[in-house]
């Protein structure tokens, strides 16, 4: 899954599961290859040979994270559910963000003349918990986010940003045995399971790296 949300470049992989075995063009999200781009819900029009929704900058600005922000908004025709997804290590310098609106801590007593918040701080996962708004996205720290990325993506799309991918068979779902070993007095199993994760919608998605003057993928993609 991370491996599908950070990578930027195209690839083709060699499809040996499906019932026809053939190569695949894998896209990433928006990334001036070419692909036309439909019309914005107002009407704004994008050129696919210079849209990119992987932007970069040597540091965590507002402004930077808010074109990010921008990149998935305008494309989508609701975006009432844009999220941003960050390490923990990047909580701080987004807090620090002009424009960031934190959640209350649920521990702080809220005075009679002051108005309850309707979404307070959750204390009990801090590696994995919305923390406030910013440029009208709700911020999320999740573990699986990589440092030095800010994972910007539409959860109210009907067409979601990723999809998951498992065998054409019912029987080839999960965990199933592979390989068996029955070798009396020894007995082995060999059990695999078969999935994947790639980009489904490409214009719900867009990753700002803000430790370099240029995107670059992460290590493990």
């Amino acid at each position: 899954m991370r491996r599908a949300i950070y990578g930027s470049s195209n690839f083709s992989f060699r499809d040996r599961f499906g019932r026809v075995k053939k190569t695949l063009t894998i896209k990433r999200f928006l990334n001036a290859d070419g692909d036309p781009i439909p019309a914005g819900p107002n009407g704004e029009v994008y050129d696919g040979a210079t849209e990119t929704h992987y932007t970069a900058e040597a540091s965590l600005t507002a402004a930077g994270l808010t074109a990010a922000v921008d990149n998935v908004a305008l494309k989508a025709s609701d975006a009432s559910e844009v999220k941003i997804a960050i390490n923990k290590a990047n909580e701080a310098a987004v807090k620090g963000l002009a424009g960031f609106e934190a959640y209350v801590d649920q521990r702080l007593l809220i005075g009679p003349d002051n108005n309850d918040p309707r979404q307070q701080l959750v204390i009990s996962t801090p590696t994995n918990r919305p923390i406030g708004l910013f440029a009208g996205a709700e911020v999320w720290v999740k573990p699986w986010a990589e440092a030095g990325y800010a994972f910007v993506f539409d959860m109210g799309a009907p067409e979601k940003p990723l999809v998951h991918r498992v065998d054409d068979s019912a029987a080839l779902r999960g965990l199933y045995i592979a390989a068996e070993l029955p070798d009396h007095p020894l007995y082995a199993e060999t059990m695999e399971a078969r999935f994947g994760f790639g980009v489904y919608n490409r214009r719900a998605g867009a990753l700002h790296y803000f430790a370099g003057g240029s995107y670059a993928d992460p290590s493990f993609v």
